[in-house]
């Protein structure tokens, strides 16, 4: 089961983003994608989900092209985790949870107890049950963004797709979400993440995909893509990557700009 992207080109009307994209995210694997601003990563996720349609080439969600799959079918496969951001509206923990169950009512339906013990259930799994009762637009950026990821999971995806999840969060809060990710990874689920750190793709990706400002995209395995030359060529700046063994004695890879 993945998400396979053949000779992709996408971005809006005459304006080209990107070209003759070829990837593959399949479960247990979290697929990180970076670049710099400006170069079609979220117009990429715009397509992936169905919102835009491609330029050119094909995009298959388990075989099947995504254009002959309906929109509660799609919600069914892939659930989409935006960056933190406010609500206006004073919804519970709970009910943002129970949102993610959507795809699984009938119009005009309520969710029954099936679906408020799938999100119990997911809740439980995040480790933040104990916010179920507590007002979303009160919680802190972290807890907002597990809650996000909560009501994903609620939707039983076996996709996720994830726009800059650590964005506007604290170190802490950062290494528990990355950690979250990959205990996910590690059930079969299917992360896609956008991400502007790479030591982020160092520590949790599987394979990654690095786009450029020229329209080329470079996928495959992290420490084969990510290297200090194309890290260059894409953002601009000198880098350097250093390997050591952690206190675990894992091999660990940082990347650090040159000053000067």
């Amino acid at each position: 089961m993945n998400i396979e992207v053949k000779e992709l080109s996408c971005g809006y009307g005459a304006k080209v983003l990107l070209e003759g994209l070829n990837l593959t995210l399949s479960r247990g694997e979290i697929l990180c994608i970076l670049g710099p601003n400006g170069v079609g990563k979220t117009t990429f996720f715009k397509t992936i989900q169905g919102f835009l349609k491609p330029l050119a080439g094909e995009v298959y969600i388990n075989n099947t092209l995504l254009s002959r799959l309906s929109r509660r079918e799609l919600a069914q496969l892939i659930a989409y985790v935006p960056q933190v951001h406010g609500h206006p509206f004073s919804y519970s923990a709970r009910d943002m949870v129970l949102m993610g169950r959507t795809p699984y009512l009938n119009t005009l339906s309520a969710p029954g107890k099936g679906d408020s013990a799938v999100c119990r259930e997911v809740m439980e799994q995040l480790g933040i049950a104990h916010l179920a009762d507590r007002c979303y637009s009160q919680l802190s950026g972290g807890e907002q963004q597990m809650v996000l990821i909560a009501r994903a999971m609620a939707q039983k995806p076996t996709f996720l797709m994830m726009d800059e999840p650590t964005s506007n969060l604290d170190y802490a809060h950062q290494m528990y979400l990355l950690r979250q990710m990959i205990k996910l990874r590690d059930t079969g689920l299917g992360i896609m993440m956008i991400t502007h750190s790479p030591d982020q793709a160092f520590f949790c990706a599987d394979n990654v995909a690095l786009f450029y400002r020229d329209r080329r995209v470079q996928a495959g395995a992290t420490a084969t893509v990510l290297t200090e030359t194309s890290l260059k060529d894409a953002y601009g700046i000198t880098v350097d990557l250093f390997r050591n063994r952690n206190s675990a004695g894992e091999v660990v890879t940082t990347c650090s700009p040159v000053m000067g």
